[in-house]
């Protein structure tokens, strides 16, 4: 079940009497269980006025709002089946058409500056083209993601567009275990050195070769592996990367809210190797809970060091290897100036009042 938010930990935003704004979420509040990310922003939203109503067809055919704000709009081509696939593209694209004709404003927040993984690249570059040409502002969460989506789609460059960091995840689920009492509950010896991947396992995330490399590493290191493989045949390699090793534990599925504390609190790094990144939710997730994070240097990352520091977030250029995760491994267990990561720059309270300047500088 999602858990209240305490605001005291992700930034209470003043309150500003102006007209309300209503904006047509894609998704919105409701996306709260699979990720908390639009459910914190519009939250943070409603006391500067705006109202947020999450999106359906009917409403954007029924109009009245200000903005459609959309996020992951490749999720229209989500199904398998390639006729759906152009079915879910050309909903989307008259959802957005007819929200436009009733007066709205399309904002597109680029968590990505282009999908991971292609089942039809003819499809997605079609629908692309014609979701660009209807992007009235655009979000980029990095200066490093706009610099790769305007490389991708030119035409984005002449548009309004500002940068707003991404909001950070303290507090957004139950914090309330030790690192002993995680490793307990886990059954993880007290004294072993633990790597952990957490979040979606997606073929671009590259789990299975990390699981191979921390094979490699000394018998003490044990490896957490939690999420849910998309697609679900996923699971097979990584469980073929394992081969039953006891020191690599998996947990192959959705995560309840609840149990996300145990793998990030008894863990001494999470290590992400994506072949390809532009902004990381998991990274956030986990300098959220006060552990260090291994990413490659790609996209935003070198952002993501400076605003939380190099204390915090280490990166790695090429491939992965037992060297290199061995050495992030000692790095993560050496002690640290803060207890916690500095994670002001990605406050709720900021994120929301920048994104409403940037609603306002649209919509006037």
């Amino acid at each position: 079940m999602p858990v209240p938010v305490s605001t005291a930990a992700i930034g209470e935003p003043r309150r500003v009497e102006r007209g309300t704004l209503r904006v047509l979420a894609w998704p919105g509040l409701g996306a709260r269980r699979s990720n908390p990310y639009t459910w914190l922003l519009y939250s943070h939203l409603a006391p500067l006025g705006v109202r947020a109503e999450e999106f359906s067809p009917a409403r954007a055919l029924r109009g009245g709002y200000d903005l459609l704000h959309v996020h992951w709009p490749d999720k229209a081509l989500n199904a398998r089946r390639l006729p759906l696939r152009a079915a879910g593209a050309l909903a989307a694209l008259a959802s957005l058409d007819a929200a436009r004709r009733r007066g709205a404003r399309v904002v597109w927040t680029a968590h990505n500056a282009e999908p991971h993984e292609s089942r039809h690249a003819g499809l997605e570059r079609r629908f692309w083209s014609a979701l660009v040409r209807r992007v009235d502002g655009v979000i980029h969460l990095s200066d490093a993601g706009r610099r790769m989506v305007e490389a991708r789609f030119p035409a984005l460059a002449t548009r309004p567009s500002t940068v707003v960091a991404p909001g950070h995840f303290r507090g957004s689920y139950p914090d309330t275990i030790s690192r002993v009492e995680a490793r307990a509950s886990l059954g993880i010896p007290p004294r072993a050195r633990v790597i952990a991947f957490f979040g979606l396992i997606r073929a671009y995330k590259d789990v299975p070769h990390l699981v191979r490399t921390a094979r490699a590493l000394p018998e003490d290191v044990v490896l957490l592996v939690a999420g849910a493989p998309q697609p679900a045949s996923l699971a097979d390699e990584v469980r073929s990367a394992a081969d039953e090793d006891p020191r690599v534990h998996l947990s192959l599925g959705h995560v309840p809210d609840d149990r996300v504390q145990l793998y990030l609190r008894a863990t001494d790094l999470v290590a992400l190797p994506f072949r390809d990144i532009t902004n990381s939710g998991s990274a956030l997730l986990a300098l959220g809970f006060d552990r260090p994070v291994l990413v490659p240097a790609l996209g935003a990352m070198g952002e993501l060091q400076e605003l939380a520091g190099a204390d915090w977030v280490r990166t790695y250029q090429g491939e992965l290897t037992p060297a290199l995760l061995a050495d992030a491994l000692d790095w993560a267990r050496a002690g640290r100036s803060q207890a916690s990561p500095p994670l002001d720059a990605l406050d709720w309270g900021r994120v929301a009042e920048q994104t409403l300047e940037f609603y306002r500088r649209l919509e006037g």
